[in-house]
């Protein structure tokens, strides 16, 4: 997740509502985790972050599942694209019946 364009002011807030973050495990430009960070201590509901080691931006696409290419043009990181899947699923998965399946 690319939390930069966030406007400050839903950062100075935080959310109200429960929040998941899956993101790679770095990105150039700190400022991104600067204010992840500051949203995550400013938020009041539930919230789970899971930084993915071995991960790049393109993992979290379907670039991996269709191009296999793209470990070789080095686009991707080093996590198996077919377990980096299924976690994504499963965190998801679980999120969703936890705060969505739960309201029906």
């Amino acid at each position: 997740g690319w939390i930069v364009p966030v406007p400050e002011e839903i950062i100075n807030q935080g959310l109200k509502k429960p929040f998941l973050y899956l993101g790679q495990e770095a990105w150039k430009d700190t400022l991104n985790y600067i204010k992840l960070d500051k949203l995550i201590l400013n938020t009041s509901s539930s919230k789970k972050v899971l930084i993915l080691e071995g991960t790049k931006h393109y993992d979290f696409m379907d670039v991996p599942q269709i191009a296999p290419i793209a470990s070789q043009l080095g686009i991707t990181g080093s996590m198996n694209s077919l377990e980096l899947k299924d976690l994504i699923n499963k965190e998801v998965v679980d999120f969703f019946d936890k705060f969505i399946k739960k309201e029906r």
